[in-house]
């Protein structure tokens, strides 16, 4: 469908013709390529389980878009996950520029066999590139999870890219990082019962670069960015807010960012902004040995509500060092810095 391979590089034929698929479509058997959509009911978009498959693979400046509905009817896939966009190749997969994907749950419950479904789950060797990408997951159903990307692998997301989850009962994540992630001016939104807007797993590294903006939001339980031991975290210019779902007056939150295991790290850098308006919210906690959170310069943390903090190290040998200029507030009842 228009794929040219140029030095072993993946490039895209602006005159091709583009190709609308209504069924799963296996990178292993049919060669994607620029302008191509895939809409399905029912069932995944892409699906890729090959050791030998060549991936998606769309080049610089092209472009795809992928649209998957599910109901409480599906059976579980055999890839093992349900989503849009499924990978578990060995090989990296590039989504090229400005591709969309959106997957969305419309009716019942979710089946017991496979509660999940997913924006994008990238398999522990099927790593992820693209710029601009757009990944909208949204469920109207009365239980079950969702996520918007979910990665046991490496994945760059370069510069622009946008996360949408929205759920409104259970479980709403936004990245799932067990590897790696970098992406730049990254806009994240995650609504749901219960949010998360980003799990990093032990040893995962996770770059921001400069300008992204998070949003987690629920009626329930609100949480930011959860790092596991041996994780980092790096970003600069870093907006990072959570707070209760309009109308919820029961919301509890969680900390914005969340360091729960030993020798794990933070650096905001500079002129980084964290807002929490939850009660029971906290800027920051580390609740670990030998972890650090750190900023450089101008470092701006306002929590509100019953209980609120500011930043908290609790664990032999860990630290919090804010840097210059920091701004630490909190207002509400038994609040503290």
């Amino acid at each position: 469908a228009g794929l040219i391979a140029l030095g072993g590089t993946a490039s895209y034929s602006s005159a091709a013709q583009a190709t609308a698929y209504n069924t799963t479509v296996n990178p292993a058997v049919t060669t994607l390529a620029n302008g191509d959509t895939v809409t399905t009911t029912n069932q995944l978009g892409i699906s890729d389980i090959s050791a030998v498959s060549p991936g998606v693979q769309i080049g610089s400046g092209g472009k795809i878009t992928v649209n998957s509905t599910f109901n409480s009817s599906d059976a579980t896939p055999a890839a093992g996950q349900r989503g849009a966009v499924v990978l578990k190749n060995n090989v990296l997969n590039n989504l090229g520029t400005a591709s969309e994907v959106t997957a969305s749950y419309t009716s019942g419950t979710y089946p017991v066999a496979n509660n999940a479904l997913y924006g994008i789950y990238l398999g522990p060797t099927a790593d992820l590139k693209a710029d601009g990408l757009k990944v909208n997951v949204s469920s109207t159903a009365s239980a079950g999870d969702i996520y918007g990307i979910v990665g046991q692998s490496a994945m760059d997301l370069g510069t622009g890219s946008s996360i949408s989850v929205n759920g409104t009962s259970g479980y709403a994540g936004g990245i799932g990082v067990a590897k790696s992630l970098k992406a730049d001016h990254l806009t994240m939104d995650v609504h749901g019962a219960t949010s998360v807007a980003m799990t990093v797993s032990n040893n995962a590294t996770v770059d921001l670069g400069s300008g992204s903006k998070i949003n987690s939001s629920a009626t329930s339980i609100i949480n930011g960015i959860n790092m596991s031991s041996g994780s980092s975290l790096v970003a600069d210019n870093l907006t990072l807010t959570l707070k209760p779902e309009a109308g919820s007056t029961s919301a509890q939150g969680g900390p914005a960012i969340m360091i729960n295991g030993s020798n794990a790290s933070a650096n905001l850098k500079n002129n980084s902004t964290i807002r929490t308006e939850a009660s029971g919210s906290s800027g920051v906690y580390i609740f670990a040995t030998n972890s650090t959170f750190s900023a450089d310069n101008n470092l701006n943390v306002t929590t509100t509500g019953i209980n609120s903090q500011g930043l908290i190290a609790q664990g032999t040998g860990s630290v919090v060092n804010t840097g210059t200029n920091a701004t630490i507030t909190t207002y509400g009842d038994t609040t503290y810095s």
